[in-house]
């Protein structure tokens, strides 16, 4: 959503700041979320409540100049100044120019901060002066992307523009790389076993074959590494029966996504969450609902972890199961209740 609103922005502007638009949009959110906007002050250093955050508000620094902080964020004590850089510099004497304008601000507790895409190192000695870069503002908002649409659409945006990820190169980047593997290979052995698992308990209901794109798009555009079997019903709208490693929160997930278009969703979606309460967490997005059960990779350290997963992820199953045979009622594919003995 946001990548298509920046297209349309750039189609109408003769600049076409990715700065000024980027801005606008991550204030959107700190506004729209205010757990968001709470975490994001105390990331940042920002003590007490009460705070407001507006955009590229005009400060006169003497008769001849006027400076614009992309975002001010105060309350009645403090203020905070965010300068935002994404492929541009820093405009010439623009933080100095900030810093002055501190200065004379009647605040008892003042804050400049310099956010950028690249590295780019200043030298300030007043107001608090410090340093982020994107990707570091990114971290704060990913754990609330499976929570809030508009934030993974937002999240999905800053990714397009490579903003989420630290590029610098850091000593133990070797050691990080065979971990790297590791994980993936960890991740390919426990989705193979949990797809005979899956294979146990539903033997005539076929898995999506998944390309390499498809895999690439979940591992990069989702964040997860699964399997899945869609047209779980007899729709033609989708819906599918998922489960894998979400990388976002470290979590295994075994869950049922519904397109809002099916026939009677609104009826089943009532049912899956009368049948399950408070022991699944249901999502809902632009385009439909999840309901997902998770639970931590790490939760399952231990002497029996192998079997202790494959146990979880087959009570989910069950539980699925469970569902669908008390609402025959809907048209569930008939060969998710033909189990094995």
């Amino acid at each position: 959503m946001f990548q298509k609103l920046y297209n349309l922005y750039k189609s109408s502007s003769k600049n076409t700041p990715l700065e000024d638009f980027n801005t606008e949009a991550f204030v959107a959110i700190l506004k729209y979320h205010p757990d968001i906007f709470d975490k994001f002050l105390k990331y940042i250093g920002l003590s007490g409540g009460n705070y407001t955050v507006e955009t590229q508000v005009w400060y006169k620094l003497d008769e001849n100049t006027a400076c614009k902080p992309d975002i001010v964020i105060q309350n009645n004590r403090c203020i905070c100044f965010i300068e935002s850089k994404i492929h541009s510099n820093e405009g010439e004497g623009q933080l100095d120019n900030y810093n002055q304008v501190l200065n004379k601000e009647p605040f008892s507790e003042k804050h400049l901060i310099y956010c950028t895409k690249k590295h780019d190192p200043k030298s300030i000695e007043e107001n608090n002066f410090r340093q982020y870069r994107w990707f570091h503002f990114a971290q704060v908002l990913i754990p609330f992307r499976q929570s809030y649409e508009l934030v993974n659409d937002y999240i999905n945006f800053l990714e397009q523009h490579n903003m989420t990820f630290d590029s610098s190169i850091f000593t133990d980047i070797s050691t990080t790389q065979v971990n790297l593997l590791r994980t993936l290979k960890f991740e390919e052995y426990y989705i193979q076993l949990i797809v005979e698992k899956f294979k146990e308990i539903f033997p005539n209901v076929d898995l999506d074959k998944m390309t390499e794109k498809d895999i690439k798009d979940q591992l990069y555009l989702n964040n997860r590494q699964v399997a899945y079997s869609s047209s779980i019903l007899n729709d033609s709208h989708w819906s599918e029966l998922l489960f894998g490693i979400n990388h976002c929160n470290s979590e295994f997930v075994c869950q049922i996504y519904l397109d809002k278009n099916v026939k009677e969703f609104v009826k089943i979606k009532s049912h899956i969450l009368r049948s399950f309460e408070d022991k699944i967490k249901s999502q809902d997005y632009e385009k439909g609902t999840s309901f997902a059960f998770s639970k931590s990779v790490l939760s399952f350290q231990g002497e029996n972890e192998e079997e202790d997963i494959l146990k979880w992820f087959g009570e989910c199953f069950e539980s699925f199961i469970i569902v669908i045979e008390k609402s025959p009622n809907f048209d569930w594919n008939p060969n998710l209740l033909k189990q094995s003995n």
